[in-house]
């Protein structure tokens, strides 16, 4: 295939009815539209625009009191700081606040918080209770004005509004009577409480005899706490490890000011090495041969030798003299097995003659 024809497979595609329906309506559109859009005098810049202002850049202000801890427990109260000196937030607190104070001041606040909660639901729940009263009431009130017939001329129909408010008002003084008898109350509880705990303990006066009874009492007690503890302190010492004193010879070292020093704590222990010789130098030999030094030794003979030409010689002489004793051996076995034929030559007669005889 060719490449014109590989082309137009390429861009042979499937049928679609939405194909090119965006391109199409591109296509429709005026293509002079956006720059009769765009050239408008409204969108034109002018050189000297007498409208136009660049905003100016304020600056940091920093507070006073910017490095000024921000916890709860280092603000102090802002009503009082206005009321005592209005310039108190712009100046720097330099003082130091015990954190032990301040949550102590804390614990106080929610404590009278909790009492003053207590004490508007106990006035609620008296109130509701007496609006209930008063609903009850105005109902009834409600019920005998519908069935009143005829209202004079002139004249108003009457409410029961007056009668509400007056019950309302009398429940609210009941419940604030209420609420300060029970205050009234429980400061009186607590002011005995507080004589209870600081009433003075009364002690009754004795006698001479009554004391010395008590003493003889007392000392016999503490005699027998005395044996007790006694007892106990032994026990402790009996069960207590003695500590032995660590008389093992102690090897320490010391490095001060480039120095560097062993120290021994019994003689006994000093090695040997430190006293001993240095070994003497091995003396050069000389070769037994050429008399020149020797720079090699024979390792069977242990004859020193100084070139290859030595070395031959000396192995030739050791040669011979094993030559010399394998001969003077074999002589003597030689020796050895002719006495031997001899000697059963001769036992092999006489056993003969026995024989003959």
């Amino acid at each position: 295939m060719s490449k014109e024809e590989e082309e137009n497979t390429k861009k042979e595609l499937p049928s679609r009815s939405s194909r090119a329906r965006l391109g199409a309506l591109l296509e429709q559109e005026d293509p002079g539209a956006d720059d009769e859009f765009w050239n408008q005098p409204y969108f034109q810049e002018e050189a000297n625009d007498a409208f136009f202002e660049v905003e100016e850049e304020e600056e940091d202000v920093v507070d006073a009191d910017f490095d000024e801890p921000e916890g709860p427990e280092f603000d102090p109260d802002p009503e009082q700081q206005d009321e005592k000196d209005p310039d108190a937030k712009k100046r720097k607190l330099n003082v130091y606040v015990d954190p032990k104070g301040a949550k102590a001041k804390k614990a106080e606040k929610l404590k009278a918080a909790r009492e003053k909660k207590k004490q508007v639901k106990t006035e609620e729940e008296a109130y509701h209770t007496d609006d209930n009263d008063g609903e009850m009431e105005d109902d009834n009130m409600m019920e005998t004005e519908e069935k009143e017939e005829v209202i004079p001329m002139g004249g108003k129909k009457r409410s029961s509004i007056g009668d509400t408010d007056r019950q309302v008002r009398a429940s609210t003084s009941m419940a604030t009577k209420e609420g300060n008898e029970y205050r009234k109350q429980t400061i009186k509880d607590q002011q005995k409480k507080k004589k209870k705990q600081t009433r003075t303990r009364q002690v009754k006066k004795m006698t001479q005899e009554q004391m010395l009874e008590e003493a003889k009492v007392t000392e016999q007690y503490n005699t027998e706490s005395l044996a007790i503890l006694q007892a106990i302190e032994e026990e402790k010492k009996a069960r207590a490890i003695v500590k032995t004193d660590n008389k093992i010879p102690i090897i320490t070292f010391h490095s001060k000011g480039g120095l560097d020093t062993i120290h021994f704590s019994d003689p006994s222990i000093y090695p040997s090495i430190f006293t001993q010789n240095p070994p003497a130098q091995p003396t050069r030999g000389v070769c037994a041969i050429t008399g020149l030094p020797a720079r090699f030794i024979e390792p069977k003979t242990n004859t020193p030798y100084a070139n290859l030409q030595a070395y031959r010689i000396i192995k030739e002489r050791y040669l011979k003299t094993e030559e010399e004793k394998y001969d003077k051996k074999l002589s003597q076995l030689t020796a050895l097995l002719e006495e031997k034929k001899k000697q059963k030559e001769i036992n092999m007669k006489k056993m003969g003659e026995k024989i003959a005889t």
